[in-house]
């Protein structure tokens, strides 16, 4: 899709039946034919281009590590709706204040790596993007808060902070790929813990399950 369907500018590109871009912009199509066989009447809509499936396809680009591709069709589209002639809050597709572009909404777990299981208590994040000093929010059932981490070359640090409600952890999954020197704290409280590595990331499980409350967080380093 990113190779067949990204366009530099539209020049000697028709968009059809309604034309979103200027000649001068980048974007992606919705529908190419690269190896022919294009029918005499295609899909409707196919050589238009709706932000809602941009930002679908870059999610879909940094989930598979992908980020240079991924990067590439978000700039293209943030300069487009950068507030010049366009508005930063509104992409129009199908109508005003179209539904369609809350796919951006997947680039947050894209990026950060975020999975969450209410069930199990288990959280995990694996930055794909800047992962030596990331930082990024996250909601679970009953609270939000950020997630912070930073590495160098001798330290592994990482916090995660609750700004509303609580959250409940029995498990934490880093992109870390040792389980030596691990230092876990709940405020300035240590916690007790067992580690693990599974598939190249660090399985944190907690022997109690823990509780963070609004404006507690929750520390790991790794020496």
């Amino acid at each position: 899709i990113a190779r067949h369907n990204w366009r530099e500018d539209f020049t000697n590109q028709k968009q059809f039946p309604r034309k979103y871009l200027r000649d001068d912009e980048a974007g992606l199509l919705n529908c190419t034919w690269p190896e022919g066989g294009k029918p005499e009447t295609p899909l409707l809509y196919s050589e238009e281009v709706w932000t809602g499936i941009e930002y679908e396809a870059a999610g879909l680009l940094l989930f598979e590590g992908m980020t240079d591709a991924a990067l590439k069709i978000l700039k293209a589209v943030r300069s487009r709706q950068d507030g010049r002639i366009r508005s930063p809050w509104n992409e129009v597709e199908c109508g005003d204040h179209y539904i369609r572009p809350m796919s951006s909404w997947a680039l947050l777990e894209a990026a950060s790596g975020f999975a969450y299981d209410a069930q199990k208590c288990s959280i995990q994040f694996q930055p794909r993007i800047a992962p030596e000093r990331f930082s990024s929010f996250f909601i679970a059932t009953d609270g939000w808060g950020t997630y912070t981490q930073r590495i160098t070359r001798k330290r592994f640090t990482a916090r995660l902070s609750v700004s509303s409600g609580t959250v409940r952890l029995r498990e934490l999954r880093l992109a870390v790929p040792h389980k030596d020197s691990i230092k876990v704290k709940k405020g300035r409280s240590s916690l007790s813990f067992t580690a693990s590595l599974v598939a190249g990331r660090l399985h944190i499980r907690f022997t109690n399950l823990i509780e963070i409350e609004r404006n507690e967080f929750l520390r790991v380093s790794i020496d």
